[in-house]
C-alpha cells in the first residue's frame, strides 16, 4: 500500500479535491495542514500554493495533476471516461 500525505490547509478547496480523488480510489492518506506561507511549505513548494501530496517520497504539485497521476496510476474506478 502507498504512503500518501496531503500538504494543505483544513479549508483548502484544492486539497478538499486531491482527498475526494483519494477516497474515490479507496486509498488511504493523512493530512498535513499546512499554511501555504510557511517556509516548510515554500521549501515543498515555492509558489504559495497547496495543495502538495507525497506519494511514496514523490512529491507532486498542482491539484489537477495530482488528480490525474492518481487516477492513472491506481486501481479501482476511472475518474476520467
Amino acid at each position: 500500500m502507498s504512503e500518501i500525505t496531503i500538504f494543505a490547509a483544513e479549508i483548502s478547496t484544492f486539497g478538499r479535491i486531491v482527498a475526494m480523488v483519494l477516497l474515490e480510489k479507496g486509498l488511504d492518506w493523512t493530512l498535513v495542514p499546512t499554511a501555504s506561507s510557511s517556509a516548510e511549505h515554500m521549501a515543498r513548494y515555492p509558489f504559495w500554493k497547496t495543495p502538495a501530496v507525497e506519494i511514496d517520497g514523490h512529491l507532486l504539485i498542482e491539484s489537477d495533476a495530482i488528480c490525474r497521476y492518481v487516477d492513472d496510476t491506481f486501481g479501482g474506478p476511472a475518474l476520467v471516461p
